[in-house]
């Protein structure tokens, strides 16, 4: 993140300037109950180490300080896909 940081700022972007990023989705097979495997997008997963699907973040270019947004999933999530990880 330092390193992204630093290229965004030696390109000129300073100030209060916030990096929006989305990580990757889940793609339905013709339907809405098969999946592809999922995989993260790669620049996402390395600067955050995420390898769920669904989540965003938000990173200060002044300081490289991260802020990551993961889905809620509702207790009823847990009977059809397994336990659900706390963030």
């Amino acid at each position: 993140r330092q390193k992204l940081c630093q290229a965004l700022r030696a390109r000129g972007l300073e100030g209060d300037a916030v990096v929006l990023l989305q990580g990757g989705e889940e793609l339905s097979v013709y339907d809405t109950d098969t999946n592809w495997d999922f995989k993260q997008e790669s620049n996402f997963q390395y600067l955050f180490g995420v390898k769920e699907p669904g989540c965003f973040a938000a990173l200060r270019v002044r300081d490289a300080h991260g802020v990551l947004c993961i889905p809620r999933m509702e207790k009823m999530y847990e009977a059809w896909c397994g336990p659900v990880k706390p963030p």
